[in-house]
């Protein structure tokens, strides 16, 4: 397409032209605004003379934005992301509780602390019973009920039974939605 000069136009010719052109304006829209989408046009129209076949066809396989629904077998790139929320490693901010376990929750044991040993190094254990505190705010009424640092947490060892009664510095990790994976178990 020519570049063509605008700026003597009508508001009328302007949306007449645009018409012609195929390009989308409101009744609202200025004179302004009215050349500037003109002017887009024509420089689109260049560009896509440029373009390649294999550009043109990659356009044509991709959907077209407000279209309601595609069968996402046809663009798995575009497929909605869900991740597990259980594997989301938690960040730890200034003033946050650890909320008390629950009857998924499950740790790794650490064979480096004394009450542990080596040979259940790394080995799974659920918790049977955990140390809870609670915290009432008298000024705003608020109850925090929380898993206290410094008690002492009975768990059992996955495979063999055994219980151990320590605290938490006796575990690699604590896993509270479900049974970590661990050597390919889950």
């Amino acid at each position: 397409m020519s570049e063509v000069d605008y700026s003597d136009y009508s508001k009328a010719e302007l949306q007449a032209a645009a018409d012609e052109a195929g390009v989308e304006y409101s009744a609202d829209d200025t004179k302004a605004e009215l050349i500037a989408k003109l002017e887009d046009a024509e420089a689109g129209d260049s560009e896509e003379a440029d373009e390649t076949p294999d550009e043109e066809a990659a356009e044509d396989a991709a959907p077209v934005e407000g279209v309601a629904s595609f069968a996402s077998e046809d663009f798995p790139e575009l497929r909605p992301i869900e991740p597990d929320v259980a594997d989301i490693p938690p960040e730890e901010y200034d003033g946050e509780i650890t909320p008390p376990l629950n009857a998924e929750s499950w740790v790794i044991l650490d064979g480096s602390h004394p009450d542990i040993g080596e040979r259940w190094d790394g080995k799974i254990a659920s918790v049977l019973s955990w140390p809870v505190s609670t915290e009432h705010d008298p000024d705003t009424g608020e109850t925090k009920v929380y898993t206290s640092p410094d008690g002492y947490y009975l768990v059992q060892e996955r495979s063999q039974g055994a219980r151990f009664s320590v605290q938490a510095d006796a575990f690699k990790s604590i896993h509270t939605n479900g049974r970590p994976e661990v050597l390919g178990f889950a």
